[in-house]
């Protein structure tokens, strides 16, 4: 039973292993990029995302441990110089696993493991977040004057309606012609009718008179 024993054999023996992850790191960093298996590259992960954490702190003592590990100096100068700074809002998550698919031969899964790029990744984080909200709608004139409470009508209230009264209608003087009184209507058909009647009695007297 293998309790609280961390990590992977891979099939070879703890010298062997070291030597090859200490390898790999160096590239690792050297390129930003490497291809290798599944496993190798789990593994590969665990070790990497320490010492990128170490190395955010740029002191003595941390390049000392990095050195441990990585025995090439130009590469723990870009460690500490160029990878670690970039790293320092993010707690974790540096790097990246993608699968290949399996190799010819053995069948092993391959995969690529890299440096993750967070100026992008925070950007687009930052970019998801402000799509995320929901915009405030602009209120228009038209809709606000919509959107006016009406006034309860007297049906909803209960009150009773009031009745207006109707204003008799005031007959209009002048030569526009306003509306007439029933009386004085009566006296003008009176005037035509006498008017009538003279002009008939003038047109009979003209005709009876002999012509000398």
């Amino acid at each position: 039973m293998r309790h609280l024993k961390r990590g992977r054999k891979l099939n070879r023996d703890r010298e062997h292993r070291d030597a090859m992850f200490n390898n790999m790191l160096v590239s690792l960093f050297r390129y930003e990029r490497i291809q290798t298996t599944v496993a190798k590259a789990k593994e590969l992960r665990r070790i990497s995302e320490k010492l990128i954490t170490r190395a955010r702190e740029n002191s003595l003592h941390n390049k000392r441990i990095v050195l441990r590990r990585l025995h090439d100096r130009d590469v723990v100068a870009k460690l500490f110089d160029d990878i670690a700074p970039k790293y320092r809002s993010v707690h974790g998550g540096y790097t990246r696993i993608i699968r290949l698919g399996r190799r010819q031969g053995d069948g092993a899964e391959l995969s690529l493991i890299e440096l993750v790029d967070v100026e992008n990744r925070v950007g687009q984080k930052e970019k998801a977040k402000t799509s995320a909200q929901p915009k405030k709608p602009v209120k228009s004139k038209e809709s606000a004057a919509q959107q006016k409470p009406k006034a309860p009508t007297p049906k909803e209230t209960g009150e009773k309606p009031e009745v207006k009264k109707k204003e008799p209608a005031k007959a209009k003087s002048g030569k526009t012609g306003g509306t007439k009184s029933k009386s004085e209507k009566a006296e003008t058909t009176q005037t035509k009718s006498v008017k009538a009647k003279t002009t008939k009695a003038k047109t009979t007297k003209a005709k009876a008179e002999p012509k000398e």
